[in-house]
């Protein structure tokens, strides 16, 4: 076996030790590098993944958005399209806060949501605004499914805190063929809430919306030309006192002047109002007018007063002022409202109500007996008079139920000392009726329709 010889080299173990730590050094730093680039690559990919969340999705409900629908739509083959629109959603962020509008939107999220059936996709692509898309080509099938999940939600009042919400929406309908069919829907949103909200349209392609567009604008401006030149009149309807049939009150209602002079009824104008959002200065103008007129005689008169107006701070004011101003009697004075408004606006109310009894002034239910009446709340509500619904009064002679609800209701107004009034009275036989069962006050078009002027 042959031998081997090494030749060793004095070693410098400080040169050594030095090596070994840069080498050290360099395997640590590039060990950092590859981490901090591992790092890095998933905080891009995160970053990625959160603005791809955010452009297709809403940020609210977490519901996919309009570039995601648009997309969708693009992509699959989707047959129907449904535009939900929360009617008057502005009014939850007006009058309760941006907070409670936001609740709304995601509750109401939740509820559409979980109705969804197989092949159908939920996207709120505005504010107010949701769409359903589904796969099922069968036009009957999608008007049911919309139809039963409004019920639904109708059935089942949007609670948040102490308030109680009921929420309706105006939906339009389409066939989806491309992105242009979103328009399509809204299109048939916008047309059938000129008859009325809380409806359900189909879109027609023989139908010009934007000649109905037009004539919508063109009401608008017309409200807007008829404030400004005070048009908006109150017309009196009288009220008796059944036992001795002397008028002892006027109700105040709202009639609009038309340029050609004629008069019209609140049927004609009113949704026109509400949705151009000129409900509050149109009150306020029939509420001046009938403070003025009424200075002139000595009877009690009521005005009709929306939950819009109990919850402006500056309400109370603006009757305290007329009451100054044209030197009227408080106890004369007796605010109106919807029973559904105390349930509605709960105890937001109250004190605005309270503040309006220590004017002097009384309070009245309108329509009593149609929204789940609730005595107990009534009493909270400390009023005055009790407006029997002309629904039950005009049907007292044919209808057993009628007489029923009616009676309950009088005999609780007199336990708790309210006045009562039969509104709708339509025939001396009616009248009669409401004689016999004990109502205090009448009014109705057989005892006289509303009228321009007040004899003196």
């Amino acid at each position: 076996m042959q031998e081997v010889y090494y030749i060793l080299k004095p070693i410098n173990y400080k040169h050594l030790i030095e090596v070994l730590y840069n080498i050290s050094n360099e395997i640590h730093l590039e060990n950092e590098n590859t981490m901090y680039k591992n790092h890095l690559e998933d905080m891009v990919i995160k970053k990625t993944n959160e603005l791809s969340n955010q452009f297709w999705s809403d940020t609210l409900t977490k519901l996919p958005n309009r570039f995601k629908l648009l997309s969708d739509i693009e992509r699959n083959n989707i047959n129907y399209l449904a535009v939900l629109n929360i009617d008057n959603f502005s009014k939850y962020n007006v009058t309760f806060g941006y907070k409670i509008g936001d609740e709304v939107i995601k509750l109401i999220a939740d509820r559409l949501g979980s109705r969804l059936e197989t092949e159908m996709n939920l996207y709120r692509i505005d504010a107010d605004e949701y769409v359903v898309v589904s796969k099922i080509n069968n036009q009957d099938e999608i008007y049911k499914w919309i139809k039963g999940t409004i019920e639904d939600i109708k059935s089942r009042p949007i609670s948040i805190n102490a308030l109680k919400l009921d929420v309706t929406f105006t939906i339009g309908i389409a066939q989806c063929t491309d992105a242009i069919s979103v328009e399509h829907a809204r299109s048939a949103v916008g047309a059938v809430r000129e008859i009325g909200k809380d409806r359900i349209s189909f879109y027609d392609k023989n139908i010009d919306y934007d000649l109905r567009k037009t004539e919508l604008l063109n009401k608008v401006s017309e409200i807007e030309l008829a404030l400004k030149e005070e048009r908006f009149e109150p017309f009196f309807q009288p009220i008796i006192d059944n036992r001795t049939k002397e008028i002892v009150k006027y109700e105040c209602l709202a009639r609009l002047k038309l340029p050609d002079d004629r008069w019209t009824l609140p049927a004609e104008f009113l949704s026109a109002v509400e949705e151009s959002g000129f409900l509050p200065q149109m009150s306020k103008q029939i509420i001046q007018k009938s403070f003025e007129k009424m200075s002139e005689h000595s009877y009690g008169f009521s005005i009709n007063i929306t939950g819009r107006e109990l919850l402006d701070s500056t309400f109370v004011d603006f009757i305290s002022k007329n009451i100054d101003r044209y030197n009227i009697e408080p106890s004369r004075i007796v605010i109106e409202i919807l029973e559904g408004v105390s349930f509605k606006y709960g105890n937001d109310i109250i004190d605005t109500l309270n503040s309006i009894r220590s004017l002097g002034c009384r309070l009245s239910i309108d329509d009593f007996g149609t929204e789940g009446s609730n005595f107990s709340r009534l009493m909270d509500l400390k009023v005055d008079y009790i407006k029997i619904d002309g629904s039950f009064i005009k049907n007292l002679d044919t209808n057993e139920r009628s007489r029923k609800i009616t009676s309950a209701i009088v005999a609780f107004a007199k336990s708790i000392n309210c006045i009562t009034i039969a509104e709708h009275v339509h025939s001396e036989e009616i009248w009669n009726e409401v004689k016999e069962m004990g109502i205090d006050l009448s009014q109705g078009y057989w005892i006289s329709e509303a009228i321009k002027e007040i004899q003196k």
